[in-house]
């Protein structure tokens, strides 16, 4: 499948179309896996907590992981 979408320039939007949709509900499902690993009454209540903004999601388990997220650099700046 890769060879086909580098091949064609054009059609190679369609493969990536679809690894950007699925990418958001991958980081989701992740999050929520490290969720309950982290604090299981935290994952009880995510929904009130933090809605539906995984990016909140993603800073509060960088902050119990002790790692700094820096908007600006990568590997974040190339996903966000």
């Amino acid at each position: 499948m890769r060879d086909r979408a580098e091949a064609d320039a054009n059609g190679s939007f369609y493969f990536d179309m679809g690894a950007m949709l699925l990418a958001r509900p991958t980081v989701e499902a992740y999050c929520n896996f490290m969720l309950d690993a982290l604090d299981p009454e935290t994952f009880q209540r995510e929904r009130e907590i933090f809605g539906s903004r995984t990016d909140d999601k993603v800073r509060w388990i960088a902050e119990r992981a002790g790692v700094t997220i820096e908007p600006g650099q990568r590997p974040y700046r190339g996903v966000a």
